[in-house]
């Protein structure tokens, strides 16, 4: 089951493929990829059932589905170590047939592997993208590397196709950030790469909106008294624009102060619609001095306060901080961490909330990968698994050949090298997976 390890850490052989005394079988419905099966794989009758009836029936006979040997497909999977970032052009999987009389069953695996494949593969390389951007401003402002593990929050679990889509693309996630409110990512860590030590994703609690308004608007104040009662210690999330957010940033926090310094821990202010650059930053185009003008971290700085780093920037006194969580993309994650240090904080100050927008706006376009046939060379065939795959032979070679991956210049956005996070995805049992 690859390295057992989590994250993977891009070692390993290179080799993803059938090893000794393994077998593999069809998807299953529940694991979501290939697992293991009788020594002798049985669908011919399956096969007439679905393919018989029709205008057109196929003339395969039924021996041809009977694997020779051990009950292992006769197919060779080859990869780059898992966890590769790969440039566009650049295989980091093929599949070679190993029988000839099963020359057709490389491109007839191609649909259920790119299936599986695509989106957390997609999933991971967005979530490495941003931890890239955060990373980088954070050594700017003065950070602590370690603040971003837990400012990259995934939130899109109810909005993915179904649960074993949000596990997938949870797990990509993960390999960038430690904040996730995804349960099935955690399953799914755990199944495939068992044995995964120390905290992989992690949570806090926090309120919604019904909350909030259980209480009604005009006690507003006792329902986040209340909720400083019930999580005396630790970190507490709470929706503060049911009612009006700027009367929590300006009334309510400035009521409750005493009590929140005096926590051991952090009352977290999550606004939760708007622009989330002007709520954070500031709106220009508000009243001169007003909240909106201001921002919420403007006004948490004037209740608060908090320290100027070795680096000249503010951070907000350890027990109040501020998350948001709806919209939040790579652009507005780049906008707003720029925003805040050009008015003296620190990057690290709110914590970001990556939900469906993010990981399931996407398409398996959104970086080029495709699965296409590349070499027929009688009695085998090939089949590449690549970003912006083009379907010649030799774009398959540095793969075969085990050649370098060309360098990506440091300095290079994403945007333009287009780069592919090849790792997260589970597909088949006993293979390191991409």
């Amino acid at each position: 089951r690859g390295s057992g390890r989590w994250p993977p850490d891009g070692g390993g052989s290179g080799r993803v493929g059938p090893r000794s005394g393994r077998r593999w079988g069809r998807v299953g419905p529940r694991s979501g990829r290939l697992g293991r099966s009788q020594p002798q794989v049985q669908p011919p009758g399956r096969y007439r059932r679905r393919f018989r009836p029709g205008p057109v029936r196929s003339r395969c006979p039924a021996g041809r589905f009977r694997v020779p040997g051990p009950g292992r497909l006769p197919l060779r999977v080859r990869g780059l170590p898992e966890g590769s970032i790969v440039p566009v052009g650049v295989p980091y999987l093929t599949v070679e047939n190993t029988a000839p009389e099963f020359f057709w069953l490389t491109n007839y695996i191609e649909t259920e592997m790119s299936a599986a494949l695509w989106q957390p593969i997609t999933s991971a390389t967005t979530a490495w993208r941003n931890r890239t951007l955060l990373d980088a401003r954070a050594a700017d402002s003065g950070a602590e590397t370690a603040a971003v593990d837990w400012q990259g929050h995934d939130f899109s679990f109810r909005g993915m196709a179904g649960s074993a889509a949000a596990a997938a693309s949870g797990a990509g996630h993960l390999l960038a950030f430690t904040g996730t409110d995804c349960l099935p990512a955690l399953g799914w860590i755990d199944r495939n790469y068992p044995g995964s030590a120390g905290i992989i994703g992690g949570s806090v609690p926090a309120t919604e909106h019904s909350v909030m308004c259980a209480g009604t608007q005009d006690d507003e104040v006792a329902t986040f008294a209340r909720l400083l009662d019930l999580y005396p210690t630790g970190i507490v999330s709470i929706v503060s624009d049911t009612w009006d957010l700027w009367h929590v940033c300006t009334g309510i926090l400035p009521t409750l102060k005493d009590t929140i310094t005096a926590r051991d821990g952090k009352v977290v202010i999550r606004p939760d619609s708007g622009d989330p650059e002007r709520i954070l930053c500031g709106d220009p185009e508000a009243p001169a001095g007003s909240p909106a003008n201001k921002g919420v971290v403007n006004l948490l700085w004037e209740v608060f306060g908090g320290t100027v780093n070795a680096a000249g920037y503010r951070e907000l006194d350890p027990h109040i901080g501020v998350i948001y969580g709806d919209s939040i993309t790579h652009d507005r994650a780049d906008a707003i961490t720029a925003n805040l240090m050009a008015q003296g904080y620190v990057s690290t100050t709110p914590v970001l909330g990556f939900g469906s927008y993010t990981y399931q706006y996407v398409t398996r376009d959104t970086f080029s990968i495709a699965m296409k046939a590349t070499s027929s060379c009688w009695p085998k065939s090939y089949t590449c698994t690549m970003p912006g795959c083009d379907s010649r032979p030799a774009a398959c070679a540095s793969l075969r050949k085990r050649a370098a991956m060309p360098a990506l210049p440091a300095e290079s956005p994403a945007s333009e090298a287009r780069i592919v996070f090849s790792a997260t995805v589970r597909l088949m049992s006993g293979s390191s997976a991409l």
